[in-house]
């Protein structure tokens, strides 16, 4: 099931937040997102749109846009990765939106290749946030599928 957060879930969902992104991006030292987690909670969770995924009532993984069609980060629990809640984020995302756009780390090549498969497609790169990793800007629009 997907529906809106709630907002007794933010913790929750930071803590989920954490072991996805300590899981996905090995790359980056572990204290940086460690660091990240208070203000991901404030003004990632708190102030984006957020869709979470249950399973037996329990937050598993969640979606957030940080502005209309922009995801900010698409994050699944890591024992639930590769069961189909992230494709079902992103499709209840595509059912929402005519494009969706959103950055990914390049050394993140498990997302890189899913974004890919779902058809979103590169449109620039830059060097990441504060750090200094290589960041791909994809793009997905409706009317291309």
């Amino acid at each position: 099931m997907i529906r809106l957060v709630a907002k007794s879930e933010i913790k929750e969902l930071g803590q989920l937040w954490l072991r996805a992104s300590l899981r996905s991006h090995d790359f980056i030292p572990e204290e940086y997102w460690r660091q990240k987690l208070p203000s991901i909670e404030v003004k990632y969770l708190g102030g984006s749109l957020v869709y979470v995924y249950l399973t037996a009532g329990a937050p598993v993984g969640f979606i957030a846009f940080v502005k209309k069609g922009f995801i900010g980060g698409l994050f699944v629990e890591p024992s639930q990765q590769c069961r189909g809640v992230g494709r079902a984020l992103l499709t209840y995302a595509q059912e929402l939106f005519n494009h969706l756009e959103l950055d990914v780390y390049a050394r993140n090549t498990r997302a890189v290749k899913f974004y890919q498969q779902a058809g979103f497609y590169l449109v620039a790169t830059h060097q990441g946030d504060e750090t200094g990793e290589e960041s791909l800007r994809l793009r997905w629009d409706k009317d291309a599928v």
